[in-house]
């Protein structure tokens, strides 16, 4: 008799489970969405397949809001949405089935959703980037059958094809009441069919010691009931997330193999992923673009919609029909660099009784390019000072906006845009269009550290683009000076064009070096005033060394800037 009363209590707490699982979902408001296919394309340029997540057994969270709305600012600036995504996104603690997107239902402009004082696309009081999709579509909705009647409408769509507005209600900022929807959630519609897998993608290549997340490529018609992963000569050579991460300590070329299952049936394919050696820095390194090609062993990350980043110029001129030449200026010293472009031209027109001058056509963009170095193992002895010198000029002649430029550093393998934290330079490109800008950084923090550089260009508005060449990282001796300071000794001006002045004791021996302490100019036993003409010499920072007969020594800064 026990026996059947357990038996009985059971199937009736089951009852009661199924009901109460029932009654979450009854107890919102449901419309069905159209099944119209509609792809919408976040910042990054990611698609985004609404009915294909759907099928998948994905619950959809879309966030209708407009720039202007101060209550979807509040959604923001309390971090609902970041919170959902933690707990039930791509990587959710709980799990991994709900679809987060936020999207401007009014269709502004990506200048305007990245506001500096209203910037949807970080994560409030950090610099940070949010984890989900940021959309600007004013068709989502309506393609979708969705009915916007104000802002925001937060729809919660179901794998069953209905959907209702959170916005005031629990789930939108109460994590047990979203647990208790998504758990509740009915089925969606399956096609009896297999899924296909496409190649799985990462990063286009790593280094040792990097953190690599991995996505799936596949469709289906039905919830996938298995993700299955082998990475060849990883630390974890297998995983079941959908989206792992793995990490290689030995350069090599490996396979990645990935199959993915529903209850119709399994598809699998795999692909090469190549990882260098991340360890090691040969000195000095040095980039000057001049084979026409994006360097090797560097990478971009991609950061903004408009799918473009930095690219060697020498690409551009070819697409635009220019013929290079000395006389454009595209190169420090050189005939390519890279560049990002803040307006894209897309057709050059030669101006009449003109040379290297032409009329253009093109778009405006808001780039969020970064150019990110390789590792770079900075030595921890105390006799040498680690320089970074680079040049940075603007492409345009005619815009007489200043386009600026930032440079960060990371410690440790880094491959995400919040790794970079160490910012070392925020300046423009260059004060004069066509003309080049040489700058320097001392890295003596880092010795020690593996680091890795990100030049980034970022701005909303149209400007002349960023021209970028001839990084290069040295290792400078330091030379210990033990001599007494030269006194009545005068460098000037401390701002040069085209000559610079030296005041000193006669006799004295005269040295003009560059940052990387190359020898520019030598005079020994010279007059008491010694010209060094500057005219050709390219912008930069560099200094004056004077040593007087006695042995007393002065070493005075000075810029070339024509």
């Amino acid at each position: 008799m026990r026996k059947i009363i357990t038996l009985c209590s059971t199937l009736y707490l089951g009852f009661l489970l199924l009901w109460g699982q029932g009654s979450v979902y009854n107890s919102y408001n449901w419309r069905k969405i159209s099944r119209e296919k509609y792809i919408a394309t976040d910042f990054k340029g990611n698609k985004h397949d609404i009915q294909q997540l759907l099928r998948q057994g994905k619950k959809i969270l879309i966030d209708f809001s407009a720039t202007w709305c101060n209550p979807c600012w509040n959604i923001h600036t309390n971090h609902f949405l970041e919170n959902l995504d933690k707990e039930f996104g791509p990587t959710g603690k709980s799990s991994q089935d709900l679809v987060i997107l936020w999207v401007e239902a009014t269709g502004a402009s990506e200048k305007e959703i990245r506001n500096p004082s209203r910037d949807w696309t970080m994560v409030y009081g950090t610099q940070e980037e949010v984890s989900y999709p940021i959309i600007s579509d004013a068709r989502l909705a309506g393609a979708l059958g969705i009915i916007v009647s104000g802002y925001p409408t937060v729809a919660f769509i179901s794998p069953s094809g209905e959907y209702t507005n959170l916005f005031s209600q629990a789930p939108i900022s109460n994590i047990p009441a979203m647990r208790a929807l998504l758990e509740s959630c009915p089925g969606p519609q399956t096609l009896s069919t297999p899924p296909t897998a496409g190649i799985p993608t990462a990063i286009e290549f790593a280094y040792t010691g990097e953190n690599i997340q991995w996505m799936p490529e596949y469709t289906s018609d039905s919830p996938i009931t298995s993700f299955e992963w082998e990475f060849q000569g990883a630390r974890e050579k297998t995983s079941s997330l959908e989206r792992p991460s793995v990490v290689w300590d030995t350069p090599g070329s490996y396979k990645v193999k990935f199959t993915i299952t529903n209850k119709f049936g399994t598809a699998t394919s795999e692909t090469n992923f190549v990882v260098y050696d991340g360890a090691t820095t040969q000195f000095p390194l040095q980039e000057k673009f001049e084979d026409g090609a994006f360097p090797t062993k560097w990478r971009t990350l991609k950061m903004d919609r408009d799918n473009q980043t930095w690219i060697n110029i020498k690409t551009e001129l070819d697409r635009l029909g220019i013929a290079n030449n000395d006389a454009l200026g595209v190169g420090y010293n050189s005939s390519y660099s890279l560049v990002s472009w803040s307006f894209s031209p897309t057709k050059a027109t030669p101006k009449a009784g003109t040379e290297n001058e032409f009329t253009f056509e093109g778009e405006t963009l808001f780039p969020n390019n970064w150019l990110i170095s390789p590792p770079i193992n900075i030595p921890n002895e105390g006799d040498i000072t680690p320089l970074l010198t680079f040049s940075t000029s603007s492409f345009f002649i005619e815009n007489t906006k200043k386009e600026r430029y930032r440079v960060y550093a990371a410690i440790g393998p880094a491959i995400k845009a919040s790794d970079f934290v160490y910012l070392l330079e925020d300046a423009y490109a260059t004060e004069k269009p066509r003309t080049w800008n040489t700058h320097t950084i001392d890295l003596s923090k880092f010795k020690g550290e593996r680091i890795s550089l990100a030049f980034v260009h970022k701005t909303l508005r149209q400007g002349p683009g960023v021209l970028l060449d001839n990084i290069t990282i040295t290792l400078k001796p330091e030379v210990a000076i033990q001599a007494p300071e030269a006194e009545n000794v005068r460098v000037y001006p401390t701002v040069a064009d085209q000559k610079v002045i030296v005041e000193c004791a006669e006799g004295a021996t005269v040295m003009l070096l560059d940052m990387q302490g190359r020898q520019i100019f030598f005079q020994q036993g010279g007059a008491t005033f010694i010209e060094i003409l500057t005219d050709k010499l390219n912008d930069g920072n560099y200094f004056v060394r004077i040593i007087e007969q006695s042995g007393a020594t002065k070493i005075l800064p000075i810029i070339i800037q024509h």
